[in-house]
């Protein structure tokens, strides 16, 4: 009997054991909302009628209540007790905003004891122009208005002699032709049907008496990007992604230097600017782009109340220099304008003066880049400014193998982006961020280990990214108290230096010696195993020039070395991996998303090292933080099955950043629903 007393209790234990141990390895079911915005734009008229739309994921199986409160004042409006994943099988859910101003609506979901909740933001505008104001296109008979970029002065057109408004000296004009004007008019004439007129930048709180106007996502178009100095003339301004008809981007001839500019009609907001420098060995390209997250402003009574900007430019560059001597030099790309963009009662002129400075003394390669998002604001009448940059970026020696001098290179983006509201001044982002790849050389021992076979080299590499500059706002468009334009205010732009890659040692260490370049562990060593062919072998180290994998490696397979296609251009030594267990300490996560081999048939998934910081510069490192509607951080493409499409057709959508084309990209691959 105690026997089997004995037995009973320890089947009893084995069995709450495995339960325990069998329950402890089931994740917790998961509920979050995808999406929650409006089936149109958030923005409009008042009254403004807003429906919602949602989508629901995660991996809770049972029925969902869904409360949505729709005027943001803390009381549910609507209780949807058998609440569907996707509002396209739900009644309708809206509401109309008829007071202007800003609106606020949230949802919250609940299943298993499981909730999320998400919010969404509307604006209900309204504006009462000044009696002083002429608009002069949107009066009977306009036919066309040419305003220079930068002038203050305009000529408008009309159908005949009687539709040409009366304009006198003192009276405002504002139109949205060319990059948008504001002007206190001067002199006025009249010649037949056409109207001439000059005059000085007004101020916006002149020509609105009192309204109310916010917007947000917007979409900054490039189809009007144009080349506007020598410096820029005969380069290709690329958007980030082509047409929707799969055929590629179109060309034209557009701007004062008919230079070829690629385009795209899918709302893209930024360009691509390739550049050679016409000097041998030198090639890359500079990419900045821009999100406008929020613009608003409130005027009462002729006096600005709020005034809201949010807005994240990126800038990103590629430089490559395959020559072996000392190379300095600085390339202005000249100015360039993108599309100007209407947005309620202001026009934005994007512009970009982009420069790259060079100072290369070995073969090299080098991608880095920065956002800044960026934020001024007014309210209870101060002025503020935020800035928030954060930097990434990865770099390489060529062919750190020849290295026999110490060498220092240097890259520098020198980017400015600046708003002109109305063509004149406006908010502006002037970063600078430099990579920075040193060789230090050392004979004898280098941190304990000994060299060699008579040659006592060791070649230590290291890559560092660092920069900083300023974010401002040039703004004479509002009067204060006193009737004096606002001045300008700066806020500076810092970053953290940032390690572009793990050090990395060459040399021929001892056999019983570690290879380590510093403290922090072992480097990137070229492997000292045997060749298997019964011959020396000497493997070039990680991210040196190839033509084969021969050339890269003497390790054992699945951890071996291999000579992977990084660019159609460029082939250099990785290590390959099947799963994460293939790969290093310092590179331990092996990305299945990249398909590298030097044949098509012969793919390569690639060991390594997420970034702490920044873009995740790799699928395999991307997170699922937001919905496909969102612009944001870039998504995984095991987030889900539509994200994977997206990121099968524009990569940076997985590597970099999640932006407004990469939410078309999904209405367009996978009927998202996203509104435009």
């Amino acid at each position: 009997m105690t026997r089997l007393r004995s037995l009973a209790l320890l089947s009893l234990l084995l069995v709450t054991t495995w339960l325990a141990s069998s329950s402890a390895s089931v994740e917790p079911p998961t509920l979050l909302v995808e999406r929650f915005d409006s089936v149109g734009a958030p923005y409009g008229d008042a009254p403004l009628a807003v429906r919602l739309a949602w989508r629901i994921g995660g991996t809770v199986e049972g029925p969902l209540r869904c409360k949505i409160d729709l005027d943001g004042d803390g009381t549910f409006d609507e209780v949807i007790e058998e609440c569907p994943r996707d509002s396209a099988a739900a009644k309708v859910v809206g509401t109309t905003y008829a007071t202007v101003g800003e609106h606020a609506a949230k949802l919250v979901e609940g299943a298993e004891g499981r909730t999320a909740a998400a919010t969404a933001t509307f604006f209900a505008n309204h504006i009462d122009w000044s009696s002083r104001l002429h608009r002069l296109e949107t009066l009977p008979g306009f036919v066309s208005a040419e305003a220079p970029l930068g002038s203050t002065g305009v000529t408008a057109r009309y159908a005949d002699v009687a539709a040409v408004p009366k304009v006198v000296a003192g009276d405002l004009v504002m139109g949205a032709s060319g990059s948008g004007y504001l002007i206190r008019v001067a002199t006025a004439s009249t010649t037949g049907s056409t109207l001439t007129l000059t005059g000085t930048p007004a101020q916006l709180n002149e020509a609105i008496e009192n309204g109310f106007y916010g917007a947000r996502d917007l979409v900054i178009p490039v189809d009007g990007a144009r080349c506007l100095s020598d410096e820029c003339k005969g380069l290709t301004l690329l958007p980030i992604e082509g047409d929707k008809t799969g055929s590629g981007p179109s060309t034209k001839a557009l701007g004062r230097t008919a230079s070829p500019l690629v385009f795209s009609t899918s709302g893209t907001f930024g360009v691509k600017v390739p550049f050679d420098g016409s000097v041998a060995g030198v090639s890359g390209s500079i990419f900045v782009g821009l999100s406008i997250k929020k613009l608003l402003v409130d005027i009462g009574f002729f006096k600005l109340e709020r005034f809201e900007l949010e807005m994240t430019p990126s800038f990103q560059g590629e430089i490559a220099y395959t020559a072996k001597t000392l190379f300095e030099r600085e390339w202005s790309l000249g100015k360039i304008a993108l599309g100007a963009v209407p947005i309620g009662p202001i026009v934005i002129q994007p512009m970009i003066f982009p420069v790259v400075r060079l100072k290369a003394e070995w073969t090299f390669n080098v991608q880095f880049g920065i956002d800044v998002p960026v934020k001024f604001a007014f309210d209870a009448g101060s002025w503020s400014a935020s800035v928030d940059p954060k930097a990434f970026g990865d770099g390489t020696f060529l062919d750190p193998n020849g290295i026999k001098t110490a060498l220092t290179t240097t890259a520098c983006l020198v980017p400015k982006l600046n708003l002109l509201l109305y063509g004149v001044a406006g908010p502006y982002v002037a970063p600078t961020a430099c990579a920075q790849l040193e060789a230090a050389i050392s004979t004898g021992t280098v941190s304990d280990v000994a060299c060699k076979d008579g040659a006592p080299l060791k070649v230590c590499l290291s890559g560092k990214l660092t920069g900083g500059g300023e974010a401002g706002l040039e703004q004479p468009w509002f009067r204060d108290a006193s009737g004096k334009p606002y001045g300008s205010m700066k806020k500076e732009i810092t970053l953290a230096e940032l390690d572009l890659f793990t050090p990395l040692c060459l040399g021929k260490p001892a056999d019983d010696a570690p290879s380590k370049c510093t403290d922090a562990g072992p480097a990137d060593a070229p492997d000292s195993g045997a060749s298997d062919g019964g011959g020396s072998c000497s493997p070039k180290a990680l991210s040196a020039s190839c033509a084969d994998d021969r050339e890269c490696s003497c390790g054992a397979k699945g951890k071996e070395r291999v000579c992977a296609r990084n660019t159609p251009s460029l082939r250099t030594c990785i290590i390959a991996c099947h799963s994460d267990a293939d790969c290093p300490t310092d590179r331990p996560t092996c990305d299945t998303g990249v398909a590298g081999g030097v044949s098509e048939d012969e793919p390569h998934w690639q060991c390594v090292k997420c970034p702490t910081s920044g873009p995740p510069l790799h699928p395999v490192c991307a997170k699922c933080e937001h919905d496909l509607c969102s612009p944001g951080t870039a998504l995984s493409p095991s987030c889900s099955t539509c994200a994977k499409k997206v990121c099968a057709a524009d990569e940076y959508c997985c590597t970099h950043e999640w932006t407004l084309s990469c939410r078309a990209r999904a209405n367009e691959l996978c009927g998202a629903g996203c509104p435009i």
